[in-house]
């Protein structure tokens, strides 16, 4: 009897979180099924690189979906054994209902494993080399990255194209605009051109035909103006050659590794900006370092707590999930799904304004993360042991007895 009842509960536990794992994933990646759809059909994307594409983005889809496909495996699981009386039984038989829930911890663990798994090592690593194929199916096939008629913004440089042949890398009619540096705008007019990549895939190279280079100095607003026959302009993906993977890394593509490294590196600067600001506290450009070298540290401590602080998540919605699904009882897998949403939504809220704070310095940016697992895991623990000793949880009464309300006002309706 001991050995059956954990084994039952572990096989619904996976059936739900199986389902859950599908729907979740499949919404999440459907807005970027549409737009792969259009470069396969319209564009002419290969099979191949889409599939690899959706392949490099599951690792990073699976550290959100898992926590969220845990909550609803567990609340429809311990319904349906409430609803059929399963658990009334059990305590009945003289096991508690911290023996009955002992299968669903051990499945949490096992998710919180995985996730923090992910979280560290696989999803930034998936998520640079999903960044260095895009770079290469930029330069392979142009026609994805650039549309006609439309200004395209590349990395902070907008490219005009008039017209893009669907049969070779040529484009026709071409007006690029770079207004990156801070003295000199450059505009390029071209009537063809071409882009590559190199073979490390550092930057892209547009080589341009037959145009016209106009600088544009911002300060005097006086223009300079060149003809060229060939004219080949880089454009940085990842920065300099010697150092590319670690200066243009996003933060979500960096290892724990870089971040701390990133993070030493810029408090270093930090030190030189404090001097400067301490000793000219009005001038702007000790104000804009100063702040801007703070805002970065910030960002890429927020990034490190985020990493450790969501897999927890599995931990706090197994606490919240079983007194949902004992008490509330809801009707059906739709029940168990729109409860299980309106706690993702709500620890998804905490995890923004968690984000807002730790970035903007009110709180320390390494524990900001974790306000929502500090509430609502808080919340869940007294509710999980309310429900142990079988007490009732004033907000599920609240629930239950507005499910029982909108019943009954939409019973009248049907008579």
């Amino acid at each position: 009897m001991q050995k059956i009842i954990p084994k039952h509960l572990i096989l619904e536990i996976l059936a739900n979180f199986s389902i859950g794992l599908v729907i979740f994933s499949f919404i999440i990646i459907m807005g970027r099924i549409f737009q792969l759809t259009e470069m396969m059909v319209s564009q002419g994307m290969s099979l191949f690189n889409v599939v690899m594409l959706i392949v490099l983005m599951l690792p990073n889809f699976l550290v959100f979906t898992i926590p969220m496909s845990l909550i609803l495996a567990i609340i429809l699981t311990f319904s349906r054994a409430s609803r059929d009386y399963e658990i009334i039984a059990l305590k009945a038989s003289g096991i508690s209902i911290y023996q009955i829930v002992r299968p669903a911890f051990l499945f949490t663990l096992l998710a919180l494993t995985v996730t923090l798994y992910l979280t560290i090592y696989v999803a930034p690593r998936n998520n640079f080399n999903l960044h260095k194929f895009l770079v290469r199916v930029i330069s392979s096939q142009v026609n994805v990255a650039l549309r006609e008629k439309v200004f395209n913004d590349l990395k902070g440089i907008v490219i005009y194209v008039d017209k893009v042949s669907s049969k070779s890398d040529r484009l026709n009619g071409i007006l690029i605009y770079d207004d990156s540096n801070v003295d000199t705008a450059i505009t390029i007019i071209a009537q063809e051109g071409y882009i590559t990549a190199d073979e490390s895939d550092s930057f892209l190279t547009i080589t341009l035909i037959n145009g016209t280079i106009i600088l544009s100095n911002k300060e005097t607003e006086s223009e300079q103006t060149s003809v060229f026959e060939r004219y080949s302009l880089n454009i940085s993906i990842f920065g300099n050659e010697d150092d590319k993977e670690k200066v243009r890394k996003r933060d979500f593509e960096m290892t724990l590794d870089e971040l701390y490294a990133e993070v030493e590196w810029l408090r270093g600067d930090l030190v030189g900006h404090t001097r400067e600001y301490k000793a000219n506290p009005e001038d702007p450009t000790a104000i804009f370092n100063y702040e801007g070298t703070l805002s970065s540290i910030r960002k890429r401590q927020v990034e490190i707590s985020k990493r450790f602080a969501f897999p927890f998540a599995c931990i706090v919605f197994m606490f919240i999930g079983i007194p949902l699904g004992i008490q509330t009882n809801p009707r059906g897998k739709s029940g168990g799904m729109f409860l299980a949403i309106v706690i993702i939504f709500v620890y998804y809220i905490f995890m923004l304004f968690g984000e807002l704070l730790g970035k903007n310095g009110y709180i320390n940016p390494l524990y900001s993360m974790w306000i929502g697992n500090i509430v609502l895991g808080g919340a869940g623990l007294y509710m999980f042991i309310k429900a142990g000793r079988e007490s009732p949880i004033l907000i599920i009464t609240l629930y239950n007895n507005a499910l029982i309300f909108i019943n009954k006002f939409f019973q009248k309706f049907t008579k």
